[in-house]
């Protein structure tokens, strides 16, 4: 092409091509699921499962407490063993979510519900005046 066609063409801005959304992978990793934070992953997995698809929820819980949680069909569910102390615990299912992740590469951050460390009652050092 030559002539004013084709310097319209050349000016014309460049437009990308449409891009299809997927829906995001999210994973939601806990150290405890008892209580409050189960109820928490029961109606938040099945709201997201509903709107994203099951194929996009994972979820990381401990062995121990499995039975604790109904997982709708299709969710992506794994497990970390959790019958040792709680630094070891803490240390698998770190282990545990960073295989995950890379697995996964979920899109959206890792959701992570974990138990507050509490600390034993230490006496505190008195300072003697030197």
């Amino acid at each position: 092409m030559t002539g004013p066609n084709m310097a319209a063409l050349q000016s014309a801005p460049k437009t990308k091509p449409a891009r299809t959304r997927r829906a995001p992978r999210i994973l939601h990793v806990s150290e405890v699921i008892k209580g409050g934070v189960g109820t928490y992953l029961r109606e938040i997995v099945a709201l997201q499962r509903q709107t994203y698809g099951a194929d996009r929820i994972a979820l990381m819980i401990p062995a121990s407490q499995r039975a604790e949680l109904t997982v709708p069909s299709g969710v992506d569910l794994r497990t970390f063993v959790d019958t040792s102390s709680r630094l070891v615990s803490a240390l698998r299912l770190t282990s545990a979510t960073h295989q995950l992740v890379a697995e996964l590469d979920p899109q959206l951050p890792v959701s992570a519900v974990l138990t507050s460390w509490k600390s034993e009652a230490r006496p505190k050092r008195s300072r003697s005046a030197a």
